[in-house]
C-alpha cells in the first residue's frame, strides 16, 4: 500500500508531463504548416527611367522638369519600383556608365536595365515640331529586349497644364485607362451654401419681426358694449 501511495504522484506527474509533450508535438505540423500557406510578398517590378534628350531646339531644362513630373507620377502609381539615372551611378562604375550611354541601340538600352536589375526602362525624347513641343517616350522590357509601347504626345502651350498633360501620358505608356479627375461642384449644387442662405433668411425675418412697429388696432371691428340687462 505504501509503494503504491508513493508512486501515484509520480504517475500523475509522468502522464501530465506526456500530455504537454503530446500537445506541443500536435502544435509543431499546425506552425510548419501555417509558415508553408502564408503568401509570399513580391516586390514591384523596377523600372528605370533614362534622362529625357532634347532635339530642334528643345530647352534641356524643360526636359529635365517634364522628367521630374513623369518619374513624381510614376512613383505616385506604385506600380513599379522606379529609379533615375542618378541612380545608377551609384551602382555602375564610370566606364561602364559611359559603355552603356554611347551606345543608342535598344538592345543597349535593354543591357543598361539589366546591369542595375530593372524589368522596364523608359527612354523619353522632347522635340519642337513646328509651334508644337512634342513627347516621346519608349517602354522597354529588358528581358525581351522589345518595346512594350511606344508614344508620341504634343504637350499643351501652357506650361501649367503640363503636370496633367504627363498625367494622361503616363497611364497611356503603361497601358492603363487614364481615370477622369474629379470635377468640382457647381456652386448652386453646394448644400452649404444653401444652408448659409436660408440661415440668413430665417435670422433676417426674426430680425424684422421684433423690429417692426407697433400696430394699432383694427378700426373696422370697433367697440362693443355689453348689455347686462
Amino acid at each position: 500500500m505504501d509503494r503504491r501511495s508513493a508512486r501515484q504522484p509520480l504517475d500523475g506527474r509522468h502522464i501530465t508531463v506526456s500530455s504537454c509533450a503530446g500537445a506541443l508535438l500536435l502544435l509543431l505540423p499546425i506552425g510548419a504548416h501555417a509558415a508553408e500557406d502564408a503568401p509570399s510578398t513580391s516586390e514591384a517590378p523596377r523600372l528605370l527611367v533614362l534622362d529625357f534628350s532634347t532635339a530642334l531646339g528643345v530647352d534641356a531644362e524643360l526636359a529635365k522638369a517634364l522628367e521630374e513630373m513623369f518619374v513624381t507620377r510614376l512613383h505616385a502609381l506604385g506600380r513599379h519600383e522606379v529609379m533615375a539615372m542618378a541612380d545608377v551611378a551609384s551602382l555602375l562604375d564610370l566606364e561602364r556608365q559611359r559603355q552603356l550611354l554611347d551606345c543608342p541601340d535598344d538592345s543597349c538600352m535593354a543591357e543598361i536595365g539589366g546591369a542595375v536589375g530593372a524589368r522596364f526602362l523608359v527612354a523619353g525624347k522632347l522635340a519642337a515640331l513646328g509651334t508644337d513641343t512634342v513627347l516621346t517616350l519608349k517602354l522597354m522590357d529588358t528581358r525581351t529586349a522589345r518595346l512594350t509601347n511606344h508614344l508620341s504626345e504634343p504637350l499643351p502651350s501652357a506650361r501649367e497644364q503640363f503636370p496633367e498633360a504627363v498625367r494622361q501620358i503616363t497611364y497611356r505608356l503603361l497601358g492603363e485607362p487614364v481615370p477622369e479627375l474629379a470635377r468640382p461642384t457647381p456652386w448652386y449644387k453646394n448644400g452649404w451654401l444653401w444652408g448659409w442662405v436660408a440661415t440668413v433668411a430665417a435670422g433676417s425675418a426674426a430680425l424684422w419681426w421684433l423690429a417692426r412697429p407697433a400696430q394699432p388696432p383694427d378700426a373696422a371691428l370697433g367697440t362693443y358694449t355689453l348689455d347686462a340687462r
